[in-house]
């Protein structure tokens, strides 16, 4: 996979944690930010790509009512994978 170098700000106590739970997990940074936001942020692209560059008030329910979706089924995973680890 291609990867690019980005510079972003982010606040000292988020910083400060991305750093200290990459550490524990004795893994880069770039891989903790990666795993935690790379799913997400393809759903989200997913979701606005359906969304009309002008959107009608109909267009933003669809839209909300497809988050909803995604959010329960997230929840849903999330909820079988610890259950399966018990």
């Amino acid at each position: 996979m291609k990867t690019y170098v980005r510079s972003y700000s982010l606040p000292a106590q988020v910083a400060v944690a991305i750093q200290r739970v990459a550490t524990r997990l004795g893994v880069s940074q770039s891989a903790l930010i990666v795993e935690l936001i790379g799913q997400p942020v393809s759903d989200l692209e997913t979701m606005l790509d359906q969304l009309p560059a002008e959107p009608s008030p109909d267009d933003v329910r669809r839209l909300r009512g497809a988050s909803v979706a995604l959010v329960k089924s997230r929840v849903a995973d999330a909820v079988a994978e610890l259950e399966g680890q018990s």
